[in-house]
């Protein structure tokens, strides 16, 4: 199966947007959040699938490959559709992702530590 192809299946309207990367181990599309200091990618390679943004991610491998790509995609959907928001440290350049929750999850725990601390989505901040 290939990742492009059934990126595209999914999301046409993004297939602009994403970005690929391969080599004979692994493919990747990355996505950049409205705030570019945060991005999207699913990857897949020999073991199975891996979604998260930026260095936070997870892996799906212990299903069935087609398990694994309906976990996979699901999680990116979750992304995509703005129900999964990082929290990131406003004030640093590198190392600044600190959580990636559940977007209510997100406001309810970090709110209260704005301004040093940014809740963004796919599509916006909150």
């Amino acid at each position: 199966m290939n990742l492009q192809t059934e990126f595209k299946r999914r999301f046409p309207e993004l297939i602009t947007k994403a970005r690929t990367e391969s080599d004979e181990h692994q493919t990747t599309i990355t996505l950049n959040f409205l705030n570019p200091r945060y991005n999207t990618w699913i990857a897949k390679d020999e073991d199975g699938f891996m979604v998260g943004i930026n260095e936070l991610h997870n892996h799906f491998d212990l299903g069935t490959p087609e398990e694994n790509l309906e976990a996979a995609f699901n999680e990116l959907t979750e992304i995509l559709t703005e129900k999964v928001a990082a929290v990131g440290l406003t004030n640093e350049e590198t190392n600044y992702l600190l959580a990636t929750l559940a977007l209510q999850q997100a406001i309810e725990s970090y709110s209260n530590e704005k301004p040093k601390v940014e809740i963004v989505t796919f599509k916006s901040e909150h």
